[in-house]
This record gives structure tokens, sequence and C-alpha cells, in this order.
């Protein structure tokens, strides 16, 4: 349906460049949809030069056959009760530990939208693959996006009652008794024992580690007594206040990143800025 869009809309304004502003994507974004419409019909679409772009005959053909196709579609849409879309992308930890449980609310205070979720690890672009909004955990620098923080963060360390007392887990230094749980997001141990440890790198180095690329698996494995976990205090809010994780030490290093919601830098459809304000106003009630 993308490439059918971006056909129909360089058909009618004969440029990639109004097409693309008409859609709000990029002009290359433009081209990536007429190459893979082009790709599935097997002929090309347009002849390009230097500052002139021609549709081939057949697209001319196409065009007659598709124009009837997409005026009963916006017929039916018309005819559709009003719904709104909106598709965000968002790490796969801070999907499930924080929005997840917060779905509900959304639901209910605003029916009429269609909330569209997509986790990944790795930043998606969001005009490449068409998303209106994203959470994303960095600084909230970046001259392409416009960034309000959702949710600081700062470095913290947790585990289990009975981690901490089965293996007398009393000082910072006792960890070099513990096994480490790391996530990409908060690699600190070595910067964390630095700050509040009397322990030399060589001993730190040597205390055993474990990497998991998602952060929900070193919260059940620490919650289970596993391990110490080192992670953002947003994501294990239901485990702190049912007593599986405790902080048994007072020791945060603060940083420069956190939780943004993020979006291109022009404007948004009524529906996704309804999403990002409810964003707003859920993880101010959180950091209270």
């Amino acid at each position: 349906m993308k490439a059918l869009q971006a056909f129909a809309a360089v058909m009618r304004s004969g440029s990639f460049t109004l097409a693309a502003a008409e859609l709000h994507v990029s002009a290359g974004a433009i081209g990536q949809q007429i190459q893979k419409l082009e790709a599935m019909l097997g002929y090309p679409l347009f002849q390009r030069s230097t500052r002139q772009l021609w549709a081939t005959a057949a697209a001319q053909t196409y065009w007659q056959q598709l124009q009837p196709i997409l005026q009963q579609l916006q017929a039916l849409h018309q005819t559709t009760p009003r719904t709104d879309t909106v598709r965000m992308t968002l790490p796969p930890s801070f999907a499930s530990r924080w929005l997840a449980p917060r779905l509900e609310h959304l639901a209910r205070q605003h029916p009429h939208i269609r909330l569209h979720v997509h986790t990944s690890i790795q930043p998606m672009d969001l005009v490449q693959e068409g998303f209106d909004l994203a959470i994303r955990y960095f600084t909230g620098e970046d001259e392409g996006l416009e960034s309000q923080l959702l949710c600081p963060d700062e470095v913290r360390v947790f585990c289990s009652p009975s981690y901490q007392q089965q293996l007398s887990l009393w000082q910072v230094d006792d960890l070099s008794r513990a096994t480490l749980y790391a996530t990409p997001l908060q690699p600190y141990w070595a910067a964390w024992f630095d700050r509040f440890s009397s322990l030399t790198p060589q001993h730190v180095q040597a205390i055993p580690q474990i990497h998991v690329d998602q952060g929900v698996i070193a919260i059940e494995a620490c919650s289970r007594g596993q391990g110490m976990l080192m992670i953002s205090p947003v994501l294990v809010a239901d485990e702190l206040a049912n007593g599986r994780l405790m902080e048994p030490f007072p020791c945060r290093l603060p940083l420069n990143h956190g939780y943004h919601v993020v979006h291109r830098p022009q404007r948004l459809s009524t529906a996704a800025r309804t999403v990002k304000a409810w964003l707003l106003a859920e993880a101010q009630q959180t950091t209270g």
C-alpha cells in the first residue's frame, strides 16, 4: 500500500520531491517505494533526467487502472467509523516493563486511537520505516529529531533479598563474591566499582559477569536470586514494590542518558500528538 501511495503522489504532482512533501517522508523514501513497485510489476514507471521526470506509457496505463480503485478505497474510508493509527517503535525492555502495564489507560482514554507497537533493540529509521513516534534511550540530542525527556536515568544496582543474605553482601566490596548481570543500556560496572569500592580493576575483572541483550532476562534471573543487576530503576519498579528486588547499596552514578520520546521535526497527526502527550503524562506520574 505504501508503494501505491507513493506512485499516486508522484503521478499527481509530477515530482518525487513534491510527493515526499505530500506524504511527509523523504524523497529517498519515495524512490525506494517506486523501485519496489517497479520490481513487483516488472517494468519501469518513470524516466528521469537531471531536471525532469516522465511517466512511462506503462505507468500511464497503470495509473488509469489504479485511480478507480483508489477512489473506491477513499469512499470506503469515508464511510468507516473514525480511527487514528499511530505507529511507534521502542526498546523491548521498556515496552514490556513500562509501556505494557499502561496500555489499558490509553485504550480507555482514547478508544479511537489504534496504536501499533514495534520493538527493536536497535533504533529504527523513522522516515524509512514510517513510524510516527519512537522512544529511545540516549542523550536526547539529535538534529534530525524532536526529542523530549520521558524518564531520566541513573546507574543503580539491585538484587533479591535472599541473594544478599545468602552471600552476605553488606558492603560494596563484598560483591567480589557475586555474579554481575550487564545489559547494553547500562554497561557501567567498571565505572561503578571505581567510584564506590576499594577493589582493584583486576579484582573487578575477575568477578563473574553475564551479559544479556534484553533487560527482562536479567531482571527475571536476578529476581530469582541469581546475581546482581545493574539496570534502569524504571524497569524494575514492580519488583521493588513487591520486594522481589531491593537496592542493597545507596550508590548511584548520574547519567546524561534517559528515555526520550522522539519524532520527525514536522507537524504530528492529531492522534500522534495525543499519544505523545499521554506518554509524557504517564511518565510524570511515574517520576512524580
